[in-house]
């Protein structure tokens, strides 16, 4: 089966709220949407980097998808992946998940799923973080999420409150985004009022700071997740010989490709790592993808973070909902369930390649 036609989209698709990062606030999700057609079958991916997060951008993995494109125009699918390769990266995930998708590597089962999701609460006042708190835990989620990693006394009275308000029975991360220094980090962890609350601190230092992210795990209770910091096998290795980190966090988009992710996720679990799926700032498509891969964790019970697709208001797939605090979905060829009209009204460029 040779691929005959590629359409490679960039887009630009806005939150319902703006989502604010340690260090950036992203108003828009600005994705790259990859169609391949070989045959009488279409595959799709997805790309949507996260200046900040990645060094790729939004115009570099555009430019990528095409150069790529160009070249596995006319090949065979077995050749075309192994042009674009099975390297991490921004870049080579949204063709490598249309080709996976075409070859058969990414299977469907038809049947109904469900997965618990994270809730990300916002707001920044006393009362309405308890507000939104209490709204939360009403709705279904037992697992909530707070962005940290800028002043250290503002984010822990903001903390008290989300801990204060916090039913028995829930929980809450803290995301640091890489924002905190190693002296902040210790400030954060020792200041908290009610740390059994607490299920994980995320990424409180920079990738390259694996010593300090080490000793601040020593110095804590709290357990430390990585995100930023895996991306490969080998990375997953070294979390593991360093013998102090819980967590891991995988994410699609940054592994390259659903077969890469799926072996990362089997490689942390034989290894005792607890490993949490999912990317807020995802399109429906990689929100779905991702929902299917949390089967492979879903004995953990630990809640998705596959959460993009509910910030706005037209995803390109209306086929993954949630209710009560769960992602649903059924579980079948994705192809089929791409909105190309929603599609088409938040591109802004587009390339055609032909056979």
């Amino acid at each position: 089966m040779n691929i005959d036609r590629i359409s490679i989209y960039l887009t630009s698709v806005p939150l319902k709220q703006p989502y604010e990062l340690s260090f950036s606030t992203v108003s828009d999700l600005e994705s790259i949407f990859v169609k391949i057609i070989a045959g009488d079958k279409v595959g799709w991916g997805e790309s949507t980097p996260l200046p900040g997060y990645t060094s790729d951008s939004k115009f570099s993995v555009y430019s990528n998808a095409e150069i790529l494109s160009r070249e596995i125009i006319g090949k065979n699918l077995e050749d075309a992946k192994r042009i674009i390769g099975f390297k991490d990266g921004f870049s080579r995930s949204a063709p490598m998940l249309a080709i996976e998708m075409l070859s058969g590597e990414i299977t469907w089962t038809g049947q109904t799923k469900k997965v618990p999701l994270v809730s990300l609460i916002k707001s920044k006042s006393r009362d309405t973080i308890r507000d939104e708190v209490a709204t939360a835990f009403k709705n279904g989620n037992h697992t909530l999420k707070y962005k940290i990693g800028g002043n250290v006394a503002d984010d822990l009275e903001r903390a008290s409150h989300i801990l204060y308000a916090l039913p028995d029975g829930a929980k809450v991360r803290f995301d640091a985004n890489q924002g905190y220094s190693f002296t902040d980090a210790v400030k954060f962890v020792d200041g908290l009022c009610n740390s059994k609350k607490v299920e994980l601190i995320e990424q409180p230092l920079k990738v390259q700071e694996w010593s300090g992210t080490r000793r601040l795990s020593q110095h804590t209770d709290i357990p430390i997740m990585l995100d930023e910091s895996i991306l490969t096998e080998e990375d997953i290795i070294k979390a593991v010989e360093a013998e102090c980190f819980s967590y891991i966090k995988l994410k699609l988009f940054k592994c390259g490709s659903y077969k890469k992710t799926e072996r990362l996720i089997s490689l942390a679990l034989e290894n005792e790592l607890k490993v949490i799926i999912g990317n807020g700032v995802s399109t429906a498509l990689g929100c779905f993808l991702e929902s299917k891969l949390w089967d492979k964790t879903s004995e953990l019970k630990l809640a998705g973070e596959m959460n993009g697709y509910l910030k706005v208001d037209m995803p390109v797939i209306n086929d993954i909902t949630e209710d009560r605090g769960m992602a649903i979905y059924k579980d079948q060829n994705i192809a089929d369930l791409i909105n190309e009209s929603v599609l088409a009204k938040y591109t802004v460029s587009k390339k055609e390649l032909y056979l």
